[in-house]
């Protein structure tokens, strides 16, 4: 989708993203996600369902496996931590 917008080819633009930044654009949006999402558990009122359809996840499993994956422990026992 972004290298669609900025009219050059995905290739390009992975190696342009990671010759500067030294991370790959999936590496990226995965860091901006689970920083986005720890905001908003840390933050909000929103429920971790709430915080997971925010990020536009499709379901619970799939956004509890990438939040463990990032940070350790399941989305319920880091919002149950940080209360």
């Amino acid at each position: 989708m972004y290298a669609d917008r900025l009219f050059i080819s995905r290739k390009h633009l992975t190696r342009i993203v990671k010759d500067v930044t030294g991370l790959g654009p999936k590496s990226i949006l995965e860091e901006i996600a689970i920083s986005e999402a720890v905001i908003l558990m840390n933050v909000s009122s929103l429920s971790v369902k709430d915080v997971m359809q925010e990020l536009n996840f499709s379901d619970y499993g799939t956004f509890s496996k990438f939040f463990k994956l990032h940070l350790g422990q399941s989305p319920m026992t880091y919002r149950n931590q940080s209360l």
